[in-house]
């Protein structure tokens, strides 16, 4: 066939196919294909002459179609780029929990998504926002609540806790299917149950039906999500009737989490940018954010009687509101991992807490007014000895004890990325640690040229623990064990402040 019939045959398809008008159903679903693409390197394949016209001519509707879809409809430009479809767009949603859906632009955390319309929205804690399902029972024990995390907001100032963690497996694997094969890895060596229910284009859900130190029946579904080249994550919590998957399932519920995770997009930071209103925080709030998620305030609360109050003192006459919202954040997750629910924070000149009389008052005093900085801590052989003898000067410390001031610590919390409850091998409680690039690099060398020799670990100074070396520890990680006596503060306490990451120097407490 000649070019020139060729060229007469494609004019002809195009003028037969191609329409007036764009529809709005494909300039809708022109508009849904993601900006970003990975270029796929396949091969062309094979074909005849005649399939050939076929698919020029195909791709030229295509282009077309496009080229009219811009001219009459341009992309929205600035930040509503990228932004969930509006108005009749909408999806409807599949469970009864959801009247419908309302875009959502959170300037205060960097995010923009379809949240359900009738469900309640917290301030936040400085670490999320939380949104909750009609009926949710603040203590924990009945509904639904989801929680949004900006991962690249949080992860170079949230302390070390699992947001780090989180934050530096993107980093280093900024695609969604690698990001998640390590976030996997990491929860396989932290013993957690997981199961992967949705697979989405951008992100990944999964189900984990029991975390480590629920004390309620609950279920728990992460999302990973990465758009716009950020990292976002979404955390649905379900109780009592809802604590398992195949009630979420089967109501709708996990199919409109879907929803909203599949609607996330990063807007820029600012707190001004919050359209619609969000909520006003209960009275007496108003100074600072509500705890979230199990903590936030229902509509009735226990009587002051029945409440307990801590307030929490600044080092600093002044401190920056952003390192008082990341203090608040970090006494939050202590309390939250203490198993306490319905108290409330407010921040100002000082932070009060309350939280109800029936808390261990001892765990929540030790959590509240500990700094958290982990410090360990090499004791030299020349002083204290070794593991096979050798002249000693002065006793290895025990737990509880004052550490030598003048010792310097071979890493610290900064080298710390993650820490989680566990048991030892006697089934003791004990916290699992992961050291940062740096800390691990730091410890291997150390360990390996001192196989025998004492090292403390310490929490604000005072000692957890002060084995020796076996072996060269370099793989990274770490185990401190809590069942000796004789610690600093009750060891519900110390997990919960290990977890959480020390606080900010300007909230620096006495130890």
């Amino acid at each position: 066939m000649s070019d020139e019939r060729f060229d007469a045959d494609l004019r002809a398809v195009l003028d037969e196919l191609a329409p007036a008008e764009v529809p709005p159903e494909l300039r809708l679903a022109v508009l849904d294909v993601p900006r970003r693409r990975p270029h796929s390197r396949v091969p062309w394949p094979r074909t005849r002459r005649g399939s050939f016209v076929l698919t020029l001519a195909a791709l030229a509707v295509v282009l077309v179609a496009a080229l009219a879809v811009v001219l009459l409809h341009p992309f929205p430009s600035g930040p509503t780029a990228g932004a969930p479809p509006t108005g009749s767009a909408l999806p409807s949603p599949h469970s009864a929990l959801v009247s419908g859906w309302v875009e959502q632009t959170d300037g205060a955390y960097g995010y923009r998504m379809l949240r359900p319309a009738n469900w309640t929205t917290t301030s936040g804690d400085g670490l999320q926002r939380s949104y909750l399902a009609p009926g949710f029972q603040a203590a924990g024990t009945q509904g639904v609540l989801i929680a949004v995390t900006n991962y690249e907001a949080l992860g170079t100032s949230a302390g070390a806790n699992t947001i780090v963690a989180q934050w530096g497996l993107f980093e280093q694997h900024p695609e969604i299917a690698d990001w998640t094969a390590a976030l996997e890895r990491m929860m396989q060596q932290d013993a957690w149950t997981y199961r992967l229910v949705r697979t989405l284009p951008n992100a990944r859900i999964y189900a984990i039906p029991a975390m480590p130190g629920q004390q309620q029946p609950t279920i728990v579904v992460f999302a990973y999500v990465i758009a716009g080249g950020q990292p976002f994550g979404l955390e649905l919590q379900g109780f009592g009737t809802y604590h398992d998957l195949a009630t979420l399932e089967q109501d709708g519920v996990l199919d409109d989490f879907a929803t909203m995770v599949g609607s996330i997009a990063p807007v820029p930071a600012d707190p001004a940018n919050v359209v619609p209103p969000m909520p006003t925080p209960p009275a007496g709030l108003a100074g600072g954010p509500t705890a979230s998620p199990t903590e936030a305030l229902p509509a009735a609360t226990p009587a002051p009687s029945s409440m307990a109050d801590y307030v929490v003192r600044p080092a600093v006459s002044t401190p920056a509101k952003s390192v008082t919202d990341q203090a608040v954040g970090v006494l939050s997750a202590r309390l939250r991992a203490l198993g306490v629910g319905n108290f409330t924070i407010a921040a100002g000149d000082t932070i009060t807490v309350r939280v109800p009389a029936s808390a261990d008052q001892g765990a929540v005093r030790a959590a509240l007014t500990t700094t958290g900085e982990v410090s360990f801590v090499p004791l030299p052989a020349a002083t204290y000895g070794t593991s096979t003898g050798g002249r000693r000067t002065r006793p290895v410390p025990n737990p509880g004890e004052t550490l030598d001031p003048t010792l310097a610590p071979l890493l610290g919390s900064a080298e710390i990325a993650s820490a989680h409850a566990t048991t030892d091998a006697s089934g003791s409680p004990a916290v699992d640690l992961r050291f940062t690039p740096q800390g691990t690099r730091l410890f291997a060398d150390w360990s390996t040229a001192h196989v025998g020799d004492f090292f403390a670990v310490a929490l604000d100074g005072r000692v957890l623990m002060a084995p020796y070396v076996k072996t060269p520890i370099t793989d990274g990680t770490g185990m401190i064990a809590l069942g000796q006596g004789g610690l600093p503060a009750p060891v519900s306490a110390i997990v919960a402040i290990l977890e959480s990451g020390p606080l900010p120097a300007a909230w620096r407490q006495g130890s």
